[in-house]
């Protein structure tokens, strides 16, 4: 067989390769997952959260932080990570960009919570109408390919249904493999800043 030959089978062989885990990748973060916001009732929950001012992909810190704690410090390991980004980056400059992060607790984790002195934040969002939208999750990079995709559905949503612009929450189910995204209806804008 001559060289040349060789060669071009091999070039085939490593485009072939890279091409299918391209795919895979592309796959297995959800960049072919259809985003399909739906307004629903939801129950009421607990945040155990810390604020943060900046850039929102500067974060994880601050809800690793509230979860460590809650961990080693109370004995509560959380199922449930959380952010609620309160501005629109295509509007607000990324040094001024607020957030809250921090972890989803339950009822009884809470009034425990309440008798401490936590080096976090608490607060009960009540339940009621929200705009959500599902998304896998499988780490860190479904978290960027996530804001890429499901935000610009939201804001269709939203458009096309006169839903007014305000805060988006995301909660982080690693059980479940999927990022929640919720815009509350029911929750003032202004109730919601003064988690702050």
């Amino acid at each position: 067989m001559p060289m040349n030959e060789v060669i071009a089978g091999v070039v085939i062989l490593v485009i072939a390769v890279d091409i299918a885990a391209l795919y895979w990748f592309a796959r297995r973060f959800g960049l072919f997952e259809p985003v399909r916001p739906e307004t629903k009732i939801l129950d009421p929950i607990w945040v155990a959260y810390n604020t943060h001012s900046g850039p929102y992909q500067l974060i994880g810190p601050v809800w690793a932080g509230v979860c460590r704690e809650l961990s080693e410090t109370h004995g509560i390991v959380p199922e449930l990570g959380c952010a609620l980004f309160f501005d629109n980056p295509l509007k607000t400059g990324k040094d001024n960009l607020r957030s809250l992060g921090g972890c989803v607790v339950t009822a009884d984790q809470a009034d425990a919570l309440k008798k401490t002195s936590p080096q976090f934040r608490m607060a009960l969002l009540p339940g009621g109408w929200a705009v959500v939208a599902r998304f896998p999750f499988r780490g860190h990079t479904s978290i960027a390919v996530g804001a890429r995709r499901v935000y610009p559905a939201m804001n269709r949503h939203f458009i096309e249904r006169g839903v007014p612009e305000g805060p988006i929450m995301e909660i982080y189910d690693v059980k479940a493999g999927e990022i929640r995204y919720i815009r509350p209806l029911c929750i003032p804008n202004d109730e919601l800043e003064r988690l702050l």
